[in-house]
């Protein structure tokens, strides 16, 4: 008899300790004191948006993940995973299906997150939109504007203060290579792709 995988929502404190730390086995570039999505930070979501902390397990053990949050009207997709030996077998998309669901439920239109290199064709797949942010402390935005003469740029922000973010419409074919070209024209510059959906 096949056995039936489908998603839970976190339910508990103890619950969430243990996907926490099947999160961490699977990212452990989160695991530091400089990351805001500590524990603590996921219990205060347990206890505001309980339907955006996802996962799958097998026989009590998380094999996925989709944790996200809210923030000014806005969903975030922050984490999605799969364990290795569960991969290529539809969890991933099974988990963003769930996470959407429950993002319409709780009364949102729209979702953002940021991908991992090699990511980006399973989010296009999935009918997210593409859009790199490069970000500096060090250059201006006028300055960052200046690679294609903003023709490209969708948006601008100043985050936190001090980081000089521009927001730049690519084409699905050439994230990367639209990233390596800021990375090389501004030294010190931080890049990655983000993806939206509207629901």
């Amino acid at each position: 008899m096949k056995k039936v995988i489908k998603v839970n929502q976190v339910r508990n404190k103890t619950e969430l300790k243990i996907v926490f730390d099947f999160i961490l086995k699977i990212l452990p570039e989160i695991d530091s004191k400089n990351n805001k999505y500590t524990l603590d930070f996921w219990e205060n979501i347990l206890q505001s948006t309980p339907e955006l902390l996802l996962f799958i397990q097998e026989e009590h053990v998380p094999i996925g993940f989709a944790f996200g949050w809210v923030e000014n009207d806005k969903v975030t997709l922050a984490h999605l995973g799969v364990d290795l030996l569960y991969r290529g077998k539809g969890l991933g998309e099974m988990l963003v299906n769930e996470f959407e669901k429950n993002v319409k439920k709780i009364g949102y239109d729209q979702i953002n997150l940021g991908s991992l290199n090699g990511k980006e064709g399973f989010y296009s797949k999935l009918g997210y939109k593409g859009t790199l942010l490069v970000q500096s402390e060090k250059h201006s935005i006028e300055y960052l504007m200046s690679l294609d003469g903003g023709e490209n740029v969708v948006a601008t922000n100043i985050y936190e203060g001090y980081v000089n973010q521009i927001f730049v419409h690519v084409s699905s074919i050439n994230y990367e290579e639209m990233k390596d070209k800021y990375m090389k024209k501004f030294p010190g510059c931080y890049g990655i792709i983000m993806f939206s959906k509207q629901l």
